[in-house]
């Protein structure tokens, strides 16, 4: 996913592998596969380096739980007294 910018200035999170093309009319209009635009403010350059760097990275958690492990968040976590099956 990344970070863009709409017109009005809200952010919003796009699935890169979901956009079909990228066109500049001169504001930056994004199509998706299922025929959706949205326009952005970012231009075509910054939106490509942003698909590349994404591209490259793959899908994260955010930086804010990147510390965190499956078993620190309780997700995955065992009772200390349960045995192993």
């Amino acid at each position: 996913m990344i970070a863009v910018t709409r017109l009005d200035g809200e952010r919003v999170f796009l699935n890169e592998r979901n956009i079909q093309w990228v066109e500049s009319l001169p504001d930056t209009a994004v199509t998706f596969l299922g025929g959706a635009r949205l326009l952005i403010r970012e231009d075509v350059h910054s939106l490509m380096s942003l698909i590349e760097h994404a591209s490259r990275v793959g899908t994260t958690l955010p930086s804010s739980h990147a510390d965190e492990s499956p078993s620190a968040s309780g997700y995955g976590a065992r009772a200390e007294n349960e045995s192993t099956p």
